[in-house]
């Protein structure tokens, strides 16, 4: 495994790819790790209160099991639109490609910080709100993970694709988990039993950082897929990319390019070849 995480790193396609994939999986392990305690410390969805609603049993009865179990019910909405996309994936990258679904996911997870950074914590339909912003996370999830899989697949040589989706999978779960954790867990501090303002000004800033971090790596994302070699704003251009990349590693694993640096300098001449054409 170490010599196919030594080759998979000396390509630097693969590289630049695997770093967006690391700062999206931190933004993302973020929410993951402390959106609970908001929720219960700051917006208060752990109480089991329901409203009266003026409506017919048989509608009152889920309603009343939804707010019975307010966190888990946001669980849900998170879940719904991500069991959509994934559903749905194939005719989605068909329709968008590889790398827009990428751009997109970053930029729902964006929308979804920014809205929990404005969000009314004493608004009386607070609840309602968290539900409906959960379903950014939903679309964040599908949307990189049908993408980013099949990119991890197509930066690498075919002999060197199990690895790849190992890399892959470790460094947007685990590995962005790990470093979310520690990083956060320096810079933030609303932890169990503190008082609410407190709290408040605590995930303010935890919402302020994962903007930033958003706007960074979408800045990243744009600067080599979009300005440098235009793949995100030209299919065309980006389908004869992948098919370079593809071509020059299936050479590599029949020994035709031994060192993968050579990759990157045939792909880059490749490239800017059907740049003048385009």
């Amino acid at each position: 495994f170490l010599s196919s995480f030594l080759k998979l790193a000396r390509n630097k396609e693969y590289a630049y790819f695997i770093l967006i994939i690391l700062l999206c999986g931190i933004s993302r392990a973020s929410m993951t790790n402390y959106l609970s305690l908001f929720y219960q410390d700051v917006c208060k969805l752990g109480n089991k209160n329901v409203p009266n609603f003026n409506l017919p049993g048989f509608l009152k009865a889920p309603l009343g099991l939804f707010y019975r179990n307010k966190i888990a019910t946001t669980t849900l909405y998170g879940v719904a639109l991500e069991i959509v996309v994934f559903f749905n994936s194939s005719k989605i990258i068909d329709k968008l490609g590889l790398f827009w679904p990428m751009f997109l996911a970053q930029f729902f997870q964006l929308l979804r910080f920014i809205f929990y950074f404005t969000l009314d914590v004493d608004s009386k339909n607070v609840f309602m709100y968290c539900c409906l912003i959960e379903l950014f996370k939903g679309l964040n999830y599908s949307l990189i993970h049908s993408s980013a899989l099949l990119l991890a697949c197509k930066l690498c040589p075919p002999s060197l694709k199990g690895p790849s989706q190992l890399i892959y999978s470790g460094t947007f779960v685990a590995l962005g988990t790990v470093i979310s954790g520690v990083l956060f867990n320096l810079a933030f501090k609303a932890k169990s039993n503190i008082p609410r303002d407190v709290a408040i000004e605590e995930f303010k800033k935890l919402f302020v950082i994962n903007i930033l971090l958003s706007v960074f790596i979408i800045g990243f994302f744009l600067i080599k897929y979009a300005l440098m070699e235009n793949l995100l704003f030209n299919r065309e251009n980006a389908e004869r990319k992948l098919k370079l990349i593809e071509e020059e590693t299936l050479q590599q694993d029949k020994g035709e390019v031994k060192d993968p640096e050579n990759i990157d300098m045939l792909s880059k001449e490749k490239t800017e070849d059907v740049k003048t054409a385009v």
